[in-house]
């Protein structure tokens, strides 16, 4: 990992770690419509693998760029913050080059708790913007939380049946 963490890392492990749950929704956004907002549930996410991630600074600020595989399709990312929200700007690699956004469950607008996983405001100096060491360590857990659920679900089901 290349960042200058303003976060401790294990600060940011324990609160991402506590706050993953099944009621988190993340928001897309498809290029064909882009006036309306899907909402799934995050174990839509669960065929989500990063092959490569780094820090960068960009546009808007710090932001987390590589590569992303999604339903056996390789996406290029960045991470863009707005208005108090992290968006995964996903874009594929090969033809048809569609380009998809992500509104990510991670935010430091806590409105809606049990949907989004809240920052608390102590932890950024701008309160619209989700420290990327957060970002970095939601990004990084979700594949093992949502493996975890899944094998936690079957195996519970397969107890149901017997």
């Amino acid at each position: 990992m290349h960042t200058h963490l303003r976060v401790p890392y294990d600060v940011c492990v324990r609160h991402i770690n506590k706050s993953l749950h099944h009621n988190l929704t993340f928001q897309v956004v498809k290029p064909e419509l882009p006036d309306v907002i899907e909402i799934m549930p995050i174990r839509n996410l669960r065929n989500l693998t990063i092959t490569e991630m780094e820090e960068k600074d960009c546009d808007t600020g710090d932001c987390l760029s590589g590569i992303i595989s999604y339903n056996n399709e390789e996406y290029r990312f960045r991470t863009h913050q707005w208005s108090y929200d992290v968006v995964l700007m996903l874009e594929k690699t090969r033809y048809p080059f569609h380009q998809r956004k992500i509104i990510l469950p991670i935010t430091s607008w806590c409105s809606h708790p049990d949907e989004k996983i809240c920052i608390p405001y102590e932890y950024t100096t701008d309160a619209r913007i989700v420290p990327i060491e957060f970002v970095w360590e939601f990004l990084f857990q979700l594949p093992l939380y949502l493996d975890n659920c899944e094998n936690t679900l079957s195996h519970s089901y397969i107890g149901d049946l017997v």
